[in-house]
C-alpha cells in the first residue's frame, strides 16, 4: 500500500474553514427518506465542507458504474425493517440473548427501529431498560458497566413520532464469581502459507477472537482465523483462494457470522473490493466484489455492520489515467446487495479512507489522509456523513505537519477520538498522534508523542471508565527493531502508562481491543529473520502486562 510519504515537503499551516449546508443536508435527507419509504432508489448533486463526491444508488449486487456528480452527491438510501400497521419495528443486535457478563465488565447495547411513517427512528427515540437497574439511557448504541449481579431483562422500546411504541427484548445474566470472563494473559504466533500479517481482531460473542490478515506463498489470500479465548486455534479459512487478496477489517454480525473486507484482483487486473459474509462456523455465506469504475484499483481497508442490518465498507478507489485516488464507501443491505456507493476528495487531491464507524445519529464517521494539491503535504482527514451518505462537515489535521489518520472511534460523549501518525519535518522522525473532536469536529485537544526514533499508532478505542488504548509500533524503545507499543491515555490525551513486546526481529501492531475482562487483546506481524511475517497476538490485562505475578 501506498504511504506517501515524501520528506521532501516542507510543512506550513493552512487555515481550513468548513461550511456546513445544513438546510440543503435536511431537505436532502426529507427527499431520500421519502423516496426509500416508496421502494424508489434515486441521486440528487450535493456536497458539503470543501469536498467533492461522485455517488450511484443501486438496488442489486454491482461490479461497477459511477457517476460524477460535479460538486455535488447524494444517492438514495433504505430504510431497514418492516412494520405493520403504522407500529415501529424493533431490533435488538447485542448483547446476546442468555449471554453472560462479569459484574463491572461492558455490556454493550445496540439496536434499531423504523417504521413506515418516519423510516429510520432517530437514537433518541430508542430507550434502554433493565427489568433490575430501570432505565439505562438512550440511542442505537450504549455500553454499561454498573449492572447489578443476577438476572436482566434488557428491554428496547421505540416511540415513533405519532406516539406509537414497540418493544424488543433479550435475556442477559451479570456474576460475581468465576463463571463468566477470566482474565488470562497470553502470547501466540501463527502461520498458515509461510507469510502471514495480522490487519484486525475483535473479541467474539462466546469469549474468544477472530482475526483477520493476509497470508502468503506464490500467492496472497485472504485469512480469517478464529481462537479460543486461551488462543487455541477452533478453525480458519482462506479466501479469494482464485485471486490473490486480502483481507483488511472483520467483525461478528448479530447472527454471530462474520462480515469480512478487503480487495481481490480483478480480470482487467485492477484490485476490486472484496466483501465476504461467514457463518459462525466459518462456512461461506455470500461474496461480493465492486468497482466503482472499470480499469481502476478499490481496497476495503474498514467494514462494520449497521444499525439497519446492512454494512458499510470504507477505503480508496484509484484511478491511474486520471491520477486520483479518493475515499471510497460503499452500503450493502443484510444479503450483499449495493444501495449506494461514493466517493470523496479535497480538492482534487488524493486520499484513502482507514476506518470507518456508524455514529448514535445513524450516519458515519470516516478517517484517512488526504494528499491535497492546495496544502502541498499529508495531512490527515476526518468526514462526517449523514445515514445516506451526505457529508456534514469535514476537517483537516495538520498536526506536526505531515500527517496520516490510521483509526477514528465516536466517544460517549458524542465526539471522536482519532490516531494515527504526524512527522516534524525539521527531525524527520514519526510520532504517534491523537486528537480529540467535538461532535462538530471541532479540535478539543490534540497530542504527539515520540522518542529518539518512529513511534506510530495504527487502532484506537475509548475503554470502559476513562481514557484510551491505542496500539502501534515504537522504534526507539523495546526489545529491537520494531515493537508493539501500547499506550494507555487519560482523558485528557495524557499517558497514563506505556507498554512495548516484542523479539529481536520487527513487530507491529494492527488492531486492538478492550475484552470483557478488561484486559485487551492486540493483533498484528511478527517478520521473521528471512523477512516473513506471522500473525502476532498478545492478550494483556487491564494494566498492560501479560503478566502481574513478580510484578511491583
Amino acid at each position: 500500500m501506498m504511504r506517501g510519504r515524501s520528506r521532501e515537503v516542507k510543512s506550513r499551516k493552512v487555515g481550513i474553514i468548513i461550511q456546513s449546508l445544513w438546510l440543503g443536508i435536511f431537505c436532502l435527507i426529507l427527499i431520500t427518506a421519502t423516496l426509500s419509504l416508496s421502494g424508489c432508489n434515486g441521486g440528487e448533486g450535493g456536497s458539503s465542507g470543501g469536498s467533492s463526491s461522485q455517488d450511484t444508488a443501486q438496488g442489486g449486487n454491482s461490479g461497477s458504474g459511477g457517476e460524477h456528480s460535479g460538486g455535488g452527491g447524494g444517492s438514495g438510501g433504505s430504510s431497514g425493517g418492516e412494520a405493520n400497521m403504522g407500529i415501529p419495528s424493533v431490533s435488538i443486535f447485542s448483547p446476546s440473548n442468555n449471554q453472560t457478563f462479569n459484574q463491572g465488565s461492558p455490556v454493550s447495547l445496540s439496536g434499531w427501529a423504523a417504521d413506515p411513517e418516519d423510516g429510520n427512528l432517530p437514537g433518541s427515540s430508542l430507550i434502554w431498560r433493565s427489568s433490575q437497574d430501570g432505565q439505562l439511557g438512550s440511542g442505537y448504541f450504549l455500553t454499561t458497566t454498573t449492572l447489578s449481579a443476577g438476572d436482566h431483562t434488557i428491554t428496547l422500546t421505540a416511540k415513533d413520532s405519532s406516539g406509537n411504541t414497540q418493544t424488543a427484548s433479550v435475556q442477559i445474566t451479570i456474576t460475581t464469581g468465576s463463571s463468566g470472563q477470566t482474565l488470562i494473559p497470553w502470547e501466540k504466533t501463527f502461520n498458515k502459507l509461510g507469510d502471514d500479517s495480522a490487519f484486525s481482531v475483535q473479541q467474539t460473542k462466546d469469549g474468544g477472537y477472530i482475526v483477520a490478515g493476509s497470508t502468503a506463498d506464490s500467492a496472497i489470500y485472504g485469512y480469517v482465523l478464529k481462537l479460543n479465548r486461551m488462543g487455541a486455534k477452533e478453525w480458519d479459512k482462506l479466501l479469494s483462494i482464485n485471486n490473490d487478496g486480502e483481507a483488511y477489517s472483520i467483525q461478528q454480525t448479530k447472527d454471530g457470522g462474520y462480515i469480512v473486507g478487503g480487495s481481490t484482483d480483478a480480470e482487467d487486473g485492477s484490485r476490486d473490493f472484496y466483501i465476504v459474509k461467514l457463518k459462525e462456523s466459518g462456512e461461506l455465506e455470500w461474496e461480493q466484489t465492486l468497482a466503482f469504475e472499470a480499469n481502476c484499483d478499490e481496497e476495503v481497508r474498514s467494514i462494520q455492520q449497521t444499525a439497519d442490518d446492512g454494512y458499510i465498507a470504507a477505503g480508496y478507489m484509484e484511478n491511474y489515467e486520471r491520477g486520483e485516488r479518493d475515499f471510497y464507501l460503499v452500503k450493502l443491505n443484510k444479503n450483499g446487495e449495493l444501495e449506494w456507493q461514493k466517493t470523496y476528495d479535497c480538492s482534487g487531491g488524493y486520499e484513502e479512507a482507514q476506518s470507518i464507524q456508524q455514529t448514535k445519529d445513524g450516519g458515519y464517521i470516516v478517517a484517512g489522509y488526504t494528499y491535497c494539491y492546495d496544502f502541498e503535504n499529508l495531512y490527515g482527514y476526518i468526514v462526517k456523513l449523514s445515514s445516506n451518505g451526505q457529508e456534514e462537515w469535514s476537517k483537516i489535521l495538520e498536526g506536526d505537519g505531515y500527517t496520516d489518520i490510521k483509526s477514528v472511534r465516536q466517544t460517549a460523549d458524542g465526539g471522536y477520538v482519532a490516531a494515527g501518525y504526524t512527522s516534524n519535518m525539521d527531525n524527520l522522525d514519526y510520532d504517534c498522534y491523537v486528537v480529540k473532536l467535538n461532535k462538530f469536529g471541532d479540535v478539543v485537544w490534540e497530542r504527539s508523542f515520540g522518542r529518539s526514533d518512529d513511534e506510530e499508532a495504527a487502532s484506537v478505542q475509548e475503554i470502559v471508565g476513562s481514557g484510551y488504548i491505542l496500539a502501534g509500533y515504537t522504534l526507539s524503545s523495546g526489545t529491537g527493531g520494531r515493537d508493539f507499543y501500547i499506550v494507555k491515555l487519560a482523558d485528557s490525551g495524557l499517558i497514563v502508562w506505556e507498554q512495548t513486546f516484542g523479539s529481536a526481529e520487527d513487530e507491529e501492531a494492527r488492531s486492538i481491543a478492550q475484552t470483557l475482562d478488561g484486559g485487551y487483546i492486540v493483533a498484528g506481524t511478527r517478520f521473521t529473520a528471512g523477512g516473513n511475517g506471522d500473525f502476532y497476538l498478545i492478550k494483556l490485562e487491564s494494566n498492560g502486562k501479560l503478566s502481574t505475578i513478580g510484578s511491583p
